[in-house]
């Protein structure tokens, strides 16, 4: 089950990414976007780490959801954001797949 998750997890963020390049411009003028705090940390996140915040993105929820869109309007280095996206989906994919299967016992193993 982790392997798939985080395969999906990696997967979805290198989707983002390529919607950040076609749309994320035109997206991040729409009135309800401009001058969201999320989005405007995640931003300086992203530009003050680069990688290791795509890695790390996995554990923060807001950012986790808009920092692949965010790297590909930034124009991050594709082959470096997918590093980070395959070594960050399992660690932090693990984590929650974990965490569930111990808080809920009809899942199984």
């Amino acid at each position: 089950m982790i392997v798939v998750v985080s395969l999906a997890a990696s997967l979805g963020n290198i989707s983002g990414y390529w919607i950040g390049v076609g749309l994320g411009p035109r997206l991040l003028e729409l009135k309800y976007l401009k001058g969201n705090a999320g989005l405007i940390k995640a931003r300086q996140l992203l530009a003050r780490r680069g990688g290791p915040a795509v890695f790390f993105a996995r554990w923060v929820v807001f950012v986790r959801a808009v920092l692949p869109g965010l790297a590909g309007v930034s124009r991050m280095n594709f082959r470096k954001f997918v590093l980070f996206s395959f070594l960050g989906g399992p660690s932090g994919e693990a984590c929650g797949c974990s965490s569930a299967m111990r808080r809920e016992p009809r899942i199984q193993r």
